[in-house]
């Protein structure tokens, strides 16, 4: 895991562009945020993106909800790394004011358990979403049957759905109530249980070109320095 984990890393940062400079440090609490390598990572949210995901048996925003936030779906539906997922993308419209976040208004407007709702981060040439998924592993020789014998014991605490084995020192978790991004959360209180080398999202990634020629799509990596 740790050279598959080590190869994204340097893809996630040429394709985010690495004349940017570092990530930004984190404000104390800030929701975005999480712990790789030793450093705070904080992501901020596009104020005019949101994804919307429908639970079972629901049709997802209807006309009315977008017109009321003056939202519209997002040409990169088509790509084929947010349909596999389920996931519908929006757009603010040019003009609708900016006082608030699209994400903020549909809250507001569409207050409804049948929604999973999520920032997006634009990075570079790519959309960055959080999921109900993240990575963890182990120090050596932790290994990964012992890390999944200590998360058991906190499935009730943290919200964890699955607890699934990567390889002999990672694992791949599941979470339950996903929306605004909790994985975050969740990954900065298991970044601070003993044990943990890292406990990073396992974000999808959607390309702002080529929509149906995904180099990351159905590849479960984990993301961060």
């Amino acid at each position: 895991m740790a050279n598959t984990r080590s190869l994204f890393t340097w893809f996630i940062l040429i394709i985010f562009g690495l004349a940017a400079g570092p990530f930004p440090a984190a404000a104390a609490g800030s929701g975005y945020s999480y712990i790789s390598g030793g450093r705070r990572i904080t992501l901020h949210p596009d104020p005019d993106l949101v994804v919307v995901k429908p639970a079972p048996g629901h049709k997802g925003l209807g006309e009315a909800t977008l017109k009321e936030i003056g939202a519209a779906p997002d040409p990169l539906n088509e790509s084929e790394v947010l349909k596999s997922r389920g996931f519908r993308l929006y757009r603010r419209r040019a003009a609708t004011s900016r006082e608030k976040s699209l994400k903020s208004l549909l809250e507001k407007a569409a207050a409804d358990d049948s929604l999973i709702v999520q920032p997006v981060f634009e990075q570079g040439q790519a959309l960055l979403i959080p999921t109900a998924e993240i990575i963890i592993g182990g120090r050596d020789p932790q290994t990964a049957a012992a890390l999944a014998g200590k998360l058991r014991q906190l499935k009730s605490a943290l919200g964890i759905k699955t607890i699934k084995k990567l390889d002999d020192h990672s694992l791949l978790l599941t979470i339950r109530n996903p929306s605004n991004g909790r994985c975050y959360e969740v990954c900065r209180k298991l970044g601070r249980l003993e044990g943990i080398a890292y406990a990073e999202p396992n974000h999808l990634v959607v390309m702002l070109y080529e929509h149906n020629r995904n180099p990351l799509d159905r590849k479960i990596l984990p993301t961060g320095d």
